[in-house]
């Protein structure tokens, strides 16, 4: 069955169980009257811990048994020496003498004749029976998320936050008002999450896509604002301005809203916003703003939601500090934008180069979340679609030339596990990726080295 996928926000929480427990049985064979594990028999045991990984073990039955060789009462203390040297090893495998429980059958519970010597073999046996308890799967980004961003102001005011990346964020006075319409008043909150590079993505839990296309980001934020309890959103006719510390270099950046829907995140291009100008030069259109201790400008390229530049009134009378400031405005990789509502806000350009299509294998006991990140773009991509008959991950519209790496993300009853394969787009159609077991700090750590 086909399961589109597309990762959930970073301020949900998913957990859900496998509420039904299973069973996992495995038998291990001894010499005739030994009780000795041999080599082979901990290579055996260690790969059946390893296909019961992740799964949580509720209980192991460890249950010894013998051919009829011998007296009763010899068979009974075999058998029961057999199950405690698996009981013994598996202590060393990091099970638990809680999760354990040994029997010792001797030789009433055969499985073969005890005729014959092949019968007999089979009967030389320690049993183990693994009652798994229900799997909670939880999202990473409740724990890996980047920090909230808190902020205070006056509804009747200018609101201005800078954020600790360097996104400036300036909400126009009486441009709030709760979801019936109704303006807020006083005192407000605003809140800021800043995410401008792929590992601020990944611990988001986010992506730069539209649809099935793949953008180049220059940054996104969430920036919510609050009156007490109520939610507050822009007036219609009301816009924000935006500095985004991040910029990608070029002139076909846009402005992208997050679109929410059923816990899931998709990035659209927002409508053109229209302004009132009161100045034009040149074909280009400008609009006056007070920026700091000087008036400046804002040159619009097109009558859409890009802006560039920041250019003083040459009528005004600039000391050398302010001379030196806009300068350093100019010169830095600040890219000024708007957007008409708060929310998710994604400033982002399209990648048009030529595409093809790649996939990803991993067990899907896991339920991870599969990534793809571009190695010298600021992109992410999350997995198109899932084939859990087939456990492949698939990804569209993936430029052909680049070099990435598949990241592969879950957390499995409180312990998160991971997978990183590089891979040369074009080269290879599909990729098996092998889970590990890791910690939190470890996982943030790997993350961050990927940008």
């Amino acid at each position: 069955m086909k399961a589109k996928i597309l990762i959930t926000t970073a301020c949900l929480s998913i957990i859900f169980l496998i509420s039904n427990a299973q069973q996992f049985n495995e038998s291990v064979h001894f010499e005739t009257g030994s009780y000795e594990l041999s080599t082979e028999n901990q290579q055996q045991l260690n790969g059946w811990l390893e296909d019961l990984a992740p799964k949580a073990i509720k209980q192991i039955s460890i249950t010894g048994h013998t051919d009829a060789d011998g007296s009763e009462e010899y068979n009974q203390k075999l058998s029961a020496q057999r199950a405690m040297a698996v009981y013994d090893y598996l202590l060393t495998q990091n099970v638990t003498s809680e999760q354990m429980r040994i029997a010792s059958a001797g030789e009433y519970k055969p499985i073969a004749t005890n005729i014959e010597d092949g019968g007999k073999q089979l009967n030389r046996r320690v049993e183990l029976n693994a009652e798994l308890a229900p799997i909670k799967y939880q999202s990473l980004s409740s724990e890996l998320d980047v920090e909230t961003q808190v902020f205070r102001g006056y509804a009747e005011q200018p609101i201005r936050i800078e954020g600790q990346g360097g996104t400036i964020v300036e909400i126009p006075a009486n441009s709030l008002v709760d979801k019936y319409g109704n303006p807020a008043k006083g005192k407000v909150k605003v809140t800021l999450k800043e995410y401008l590079t792929k590992s601020d993505f990944l611990l988001g839990g986010l992506h730069t896509q539209s649809g099935d296309e793949l953008l180049e980001s220059g940054g996104t934020i969430l920036v919510e604002a609050y009156d007490g309890a109520r939610k507050l959103e822009l007036k219609p006719e009301s816009q924000l301005d935006l500095w985004f510390a991040s910029r990608t270099e070029g002139d076909s950046m846009m402005v992208f809203n997050g679109l929410e829907e059923h816990g899931q995140l998709d990035w659209q291009a927002a409508a053109p916003i229209s302004f009132s100008m009161s100045d034009t030069r040149n074909g280009s259109f400008y609009r006056w703003r007070l920026y700091g201790r000087f008036p400046m400008l804002n040159l619009i390229e097109r009558i859409d939601n890009r802006l560039f530049n920041l250019i003083p009134d040459p009528e005004w009378e600039l000391d050398s500090a302010a001379k030196q400031e806009v300068q350093n405005m100019q010169k830095s990789q600040t890219l000024v934008m708007n957007s008409s509502k708060l929310g998710w806000i994604n400033c982002d350009r399209f990648n048009n180069e030529p595409k093809t299509v790649i996939g990803a294998i991993v067990d899907t006991t896991y339920h991870a979340n599969v990534f793809l990140v571009f190695d010298d773009i600021n992109s992410v991509m999350n997995s198109d679609s899932w084939y859990e008959s087939s456990e492949e991950y698939t990804f569209s519209n993936v430029p052909k030339g680049r070099n990435a790496k598949f990241l592969a993300l879950a957390y499995v009853n409180e312990v998160p596990y991971y997978a990183l394969h590089d891979v040369s787009i074009g080269e290879l159609a599909q990729v098996e990726l092998s889970m590990q077991q890791t910690s939190t700090n470890e996982l943030k750590s790997i993350i961050k080295g990927l940008d």
